[in-house]
């Protein structure tokens, strides 16, 4: 049979009474790997029974030690994910141990259980959590189910009244629309009827309008005929006159034209030298540079031949005066110093020579690049300049046309 809440709350009133003077310890006992809804929600049903100060009497106790796997319950502890988990432990004062389900006569993990018990008993001062404490926090909590069900009544009287000023205001606004709606139809026809005798009255002055102008046409007919025959004259001449300047501009334009193409055809040539002289002059320079490079390539490996031959010299020189010294070992040992410290100069002079030799060819490398570069920008700006004077004939082109049209249309 199950228990309602009001019931559990009871039977534990009981037996908090039967264990007088009272309870020292309130154990939740937790299984290591789940933590179900219901154990999320533990913490606060303790504490809404039993009061905030519940909390103070609270030991946390998990269940299957032997599933940790090597862990221990306070690593497993720190490095769960489950927030909800780890406020319950602190809120509980972070008093928490674990029993293992297989290790049933290990008595350690109990005395353990006592320990923790003891000291939670010193903090809390030897207090135990009383009946009284218990009636204060059910007092607490009827109180704040009264005031509950106090604003549940509350806001159920304010949904009943603002859903009768809403219905009310429904009703009123249905009753505005429909009385708008009434004045529109009546403006409609009024406006309807305005209209047809605006298009009657127009109707007769049109007609009397047409009666007068047909009188005075018969009159003016011939005069207007006279006077078309006076513009069609003037407009063939005006005619005449405008084929005779289009006539002159079509001369000048081809001309112009013909002016222009001489103009590009000479630029072009013109672009065609400055790019093969540009372009010799690169190569040129290229190479000059290539030249000088490979020139120095030949000193340098010139130089370097006669330094390896004295190097190898030297080295002889050096295994001759080490094979005099072989009955004085001090004298052999001082020139085989000597020895290495020559060939550890000789190493330096190598890696300077390689270095010098890296800054030369990045030297190279950047003068090649600053050429090319410069031969680029060269062809860019001239190719520019060709864009935009070929752009600035085509807008004199345009505007030449566009006036010549004007001319035409007057």
């Amino acid at each position: 049979m199950t228990l309602t809440k009001e019931q559990v709350q009871e039977q534990i009133m009981k037996c908090i009474s039967l264990s007088a003077p009272g309870a020292h310890v309130i154990i939740i006992v937790l299984s290591v790997g789940r933590f179900t809804l219901e154990e999320k929600d533990i913490l606060g049903m303790i504490k809404m029974i039993f009061g905030s100060k519940a909390a103070d009497f609270c030991i946390v106790l998990f269940t299957r030690e032997d599933s940790l796997r090597g862990q221990t319950i306070k690593q497993y502890v720190d490095r769960s994910k489950n927030d909800e988990l780890k406020k319950l432990i602190s809120d509980c004062g972070n008093r928490f141990l674990a029993f293992s389900n297989t290790e049933t006569q290990d008595q350690t993990q109990v005395i353990k259980l006592f320990d923790m018990m003891e000291e939670m008993k010193k903090s809390n001062q030897g207090q135990c959590f009383t009946n009284e404490m218990f009636k204060e926090a059910a007092i607490s909590t009827e109180q704040r189910m009264k005031m509950i069900e106090e604003n549940e009544r509350k806001n159920q009287t304010q949904v009943k009244e603002l859903k009768a000023k809403y219905d009310m205001e429904i009703k009123s606004m249905k009753k505005r629309l429909e009385e708008k709606k009434l004045k529109i139809d009546e403006e409609r026809e009024r406006l309807k009827n305005k209209f047809r005798q605006q298009e009657e009255t127009l109707r007769r002055e049109f007609e009397e309008k047409e009666k007068s102008e047909q009188k005075k046409g018969k009159m003016e007919n011939q005069k207007r005929s006279d006077e078309e025959k006076q513009q069609r004259a003037e407009y063939d001449q005006r005619i005449e006159e405008i084929k005779r300047e289009t006539e002159d501009q079509r001369i000048q334009y081809e001309k112009q034209q013909k002016e222009r193409e001489e103009e590009d055809r000479k630029r072009g040539e013109e672009y065609k030298q400055d790019q093969e002289k540009m372009k010799n002059d690169h190569e040129h320079i290229i190479a000059e540079l290539q030249m000088k490079q490979e020139e120095e390539i030949r000193k340098r490996d010139s130089e370097e031949q006669m330094r390896r031959k004295q190097e190898e010299k030297e080295r002889e020189e050096w295994k001759r005066k080490i094979k005099e010294a072989e009955n004085d070992k001090e004298t052999q040992e001082e020139i085989k110093r000597q020895q290495r410290e020559w060939e550890e100069e000789k190493k330096q002079q190598m890696r300077e020579r390689e270095e010098e030799e890296r800054e030369r060819k990045e030297k190279h490398e950047k003068q090649l690049k600053e050429k090319q570069e410069e031969l680029d920008n060269k062809k860019k700006k001239f190719e520019r300049d060709i864009e935009e004077e070929r752009q600035n004939r085509e807008e004199e082109q345009q505007q030449q046309i566009r006036e010549r049209t004007e001319r035409e249309r007057i």
